[in-house]
């Protein structure tokens, strides 16, 4: 596995550094994106596919463990939802090594924004054959073998 120098990461982050509003996606795109979902994997009420990566990094100068994980490397991680054709609705690259999946996604603006309802996402509605409200989910990523 190729490493990444520590100068090689400040370039990663810095390009795909994003700006605040990339998540404004409309309720009727993601609506789109949940249509992708039925008709292609066969998943109702997904909104998005959910996963984290780990990048080999070398240990950044007083980086000391923050960086190094359980499986015996100093990494980053990058987090992202994609939609049914794994295109990036939303990334966070940056974290930590030591960071388990669910730290990240907890110190995310993602999470933020979909616990103030501010992500757009479509009005709960009936599952299909089910006359019960239920809400819109992302699920972990899609083949079980990560983004």
């Amino acid at each position: 596995m190729k490493e990444l120098e520590t100068e090689d990461v400040l370039s990663f982050k810095n390009f795909l550094t994003v700006e605040p509003d990339f998540l404004r996606v409309e309720p009727d795109e993601w609506q789109q994106i949940a249509e992708q979902f039925r008709n292609r994997r066969n998943l109702d009420h997904v909104l998005g596919a959910l996963d984290g990566k780990h990048i080999a990094i070398k240990c950044p100068r007083n980086g000391g463990s923050l960086y190094y994980n359980y499986k015996g490397f100093h990494l980053l991680i990058l987090m992202g939802l994609v939609d049914a054709d794994y295109k990036f609705i939303w990334v966070d690259v940056g974290a930590n090594g030591s960071a388990s999946d669910a730290t990240v996604f907890n110190n995310s603006e993602l999470k933020d924004v979909v616990e103030n309802h501010n992500i757009g996402f479509p009005e709960d509605a009936p599952l299909p054959n089910d006359n019960r409200i239920s809400s819109w989910v992302m699920t972990p990523s899609l083949s079980g073998h990560g983004l």
